[in-house]
């Protein structure tokens, strides 16, 4: 008998048996979230009243969240999966 890899069940946190298609979507949610804040977060960052920045910081900034998308989207198209760097402002 053959058995599909989706099929293939683990115990989450809840104690609940779930396929892989199961926890892709359950850590998907959870992960988009948490992208969400961060997001939310890096916005919160543009208030001028808070915040002084210059405008190449500004690129950069956003430089890097485009360079990160693209390599998310690398990611889902192929094999590839492999963006350690962590950001910093070039001097």
């Amino acid at each position: 008998m053959d058995i599909d890899s989706n099929d293939l069940k683990k115990v989450n946190a809840a104690g609940k048996r779930e396929g892989k298609p199961q926890r892709f979507e359950r850590l998907a949610e959870k992960r988009v979230e948490g992208l969400k804040e961060a997001i939310r977060m890096l916005k919160n960052l543009s208030n001028k009243n808070n915040y002084s920045y210059t405008v190449d910081q500004v690129n950069q900034i956003m430089s890097a969240v485009d360079m990160y998308v693209d390599d998310l989207k690398r990611a889902f198209d192929s094999k590839n999966h492999g963006f350690d760097e962590v950001f910093k402002f070039k001097k």
